[in-house]
């Protein structure tokens, strides 16, 4: 996937988890915006890797949004983002 995709994808998953957590918890939004925004992006070796990611982070309680290439009909690169909701989730290993 070339760069340009990627940056697009990253965009896909950035607004997908601010749509959910305007929705969810806009409180946490807020802070989010006076927080300077924080945004990780992780890749995955498989979709399995990714579902476990997935899980550790709802249970930290994290908003996570999973976008996958449409034009590829395959997990190409898995880009997840997370809206760090408060200081105290940032500090957390994904481990």
């Amino acid at each position: 996937m070339g760069k340009g995709k990627v940056a697009a994808q990253c965009s896909h998953a950035t607004l997908g988890c601010f749509q959910k957590a305007c929705e969810q918890t806009p409180d946490a939004v807020d802070t989010w915006f006076s927080g300077g925004q924080a945004k990780v992006v992780c890749k995955c070796e498989s979709a399995d890797d990714l579902e476990e990611l997935q899980r550790q982070a709802k249970r930290k309680g994290l908003t996570t949004c999973l976008i996958r290439d449409a034009d590829e009909h395959r997990l190409n690169l898995v880009i997840k983002q997370y809206l760090e909701l408060d200081q105290h989730l940032q500090n957390q290993s994904m481990r």
